[in-house]
């Protein structure tokens, strides 16, 4: 016999507190950048999907080119794309490669760092693209089989 599943109303305070365990781990910077990050992920789903890549991008830049917000700054390029990973895998919104790196680089650049967004392409069993962020710290394309096709920013 099987065992009876619990009910989703015993499920949800045990999510929660797994939830609140990581969220409190967090340095109070990355707890900011995630909070942004949340607000910017359906933001930048909407902008993609009305005005297009080339028209969120120049918004995204233009929206976070001023000032450095010290209290989201979060230097590691790697560290800001787990956390924005993060971010969409709790989120309404299940944006790809492209929305992510852009709510990242959006992030990283409001916070004063030099990154650059880069969509890449390549032919491997038909026609793939890919986009990521990088770092002055993390010049290499997360994979190096695509060739980069579109970058802004300044790395």
């Amino acid at each position: 016999m099987p065992l009876p599943r619990p009910r989703p109303s015993l499920m949800l305070p045990r999510m929660l507190s797994k939830f609140m365990t990581k969220w409190r781990a967090l340095k109070p910077e990355e707890r900011h950048f995630a909070a942004l990050a949340w607000v910017a992920a359906p933001l930048v789903e909407l902008s993609l999907w009305t005005i297009g890549m080339k028209h969120t991008v120049g918004l995204v830049e233009r929206c976070t080119g001023s000032g450095a917000d010290e209290a989201a700054r979060v230097t590691d390029v790697g560290r800001a794309r787990a956390l924005v990973d993060g971010v969409y895998r709790r989120h309404l919104v299940r944006g790809e490669c492209l929305p992510r790196s852009i709510v990242q680089y959006g992030l990283q650049r409001r916070a004063g760092l030099q990154v650059r967004l880069v969509v890449g392409v390549r032919r491997l069993d038909g026609f793939q693209a890919h986009a990521w962020v990088e770092g002055a710290d993390e010049p290499a394309p997360s994979d190096a089989s695509y060739s980069p096709l579109y970058v802004t920013g300044s790395a």
